[in-house]
């Protein structure tokens, strides 16, 4: 029954690990708790002072360390900030580059659209035969001209299809 309950220690443990590791040299996890973290502060040694720290917000130990040791709020700060500058690229890094990949493919082929349509009359009617509506050119003084204009061509694909917008295209010899 002890290895069990000792089995089961070790695994608590590991579950557990520093909440915010970034800020790992001023707090360490002590205890967890239904709704709350209680971190000790590593600024405050030999004295052992216990914080506690709602799962989803560092503001107690921000508000210790400021209260407490305003001499290092700015190392705790940075310390946040650095995190948080690590967040934006690490996780969001692959998936972000993904999105700008494929944003900047599907807005370049409706630029190519809007341009040959807007510069030749042989275009313009191609587009009305095959989608049965014109397609909106954006411009630079509507604040709601680009949205509009990419609306109009998802009308076109969900009312004529995807055909209809091929046909333009390779009309129009535009790479799809």
């Amino acid at each position: 029954m002890s290895e069990l309950a000792v089995g089961n220690a070790d695994t608590d443990e590991e579950e557990h690990p520093h909440p915010w590791p970034h800020i790992e040299s001023m707090f360490t996890l002590v205890k967890v708790r239904k709704n709350s973290y209680i971190m000790r502060c590593l600024l405050c040694l030999p004295k052992q002072t216990d914080i506690s720290a709602f799962k989803n917000s560092t503001s107690n130990l921000r508000k210790h360390v400021a209260r407490i040791h305003p001499n290092k709020l700015a190392k705790y700060t940075d310390l946040l900030e650095n995190h948080r500058k690590l967040d934006a690229t690490a996780a969001g890094g692959a998936a972000n580059e993904t999105y700008k990949r494929l944003s900047r493919s599907a807005f370049a082929k409706c630029h190519a659209l809007w341009n040959k349509t807007s510069r030749s009359t042989m275009a313009h009617e191609t587009v009305e035969r095959e989608c049965k509506l014109q397609f909106l050119r954006p411009n630079q003084t509507r604040w709601s001209s680009l949205f509009l204009a990419v609306e109009r061509i998802v009308r076109i694909h969900r009312e004529q299809g995807e055909q209809a917008i091929r046909n333009v295209c390779t009309a129009l010899k535009i790479k799809m």
